[in-house]
């Protein structure tokens, strides 16, 4: 009998708690919609940046090369050595 009696006081606290929960859940739903939102903008912004050096570095490197191959260029070959090596002495050690 004692069981019967606090059922209904317990689960009306329960449904209480459960009614200001959902409350939170949409004030929380929300901030972290937003937050998603800020985060996918992040993530693109960098993404694009990082194409954008990946082109630029390939670039440079043709660059690079075509200078240090270019059949018409007035540079001695010493100076199409180091063209060509440039990058890769200057980054190597």
């Amino acid at each position: 009998m004692l069981s019967e009696d606090v059922t209904p006081t317990v689960l009306g606290r329960l449904i209480d708690i459960q009614a200001e929960s959902s409350r939170l859940d949409v004030k929380t739903r929300g901030v972290v919609k937003t937050i998603r939102r800020l985060f996918a903008v992040g993530f693109t912004i960098i993404t694009f940046l990082f194409a954008c050096c990946a082109l630029v570095l390939i670039v440079l490197a043709t660059l690079e090369l075509w200078r240090g191959i270019n059949p018409y260029s007035l540079a001695s070959l010493r100076e199409r050595f180091s063209s060509l090596l440039g990058f890769y002495t200057a980054y190597r050690g």
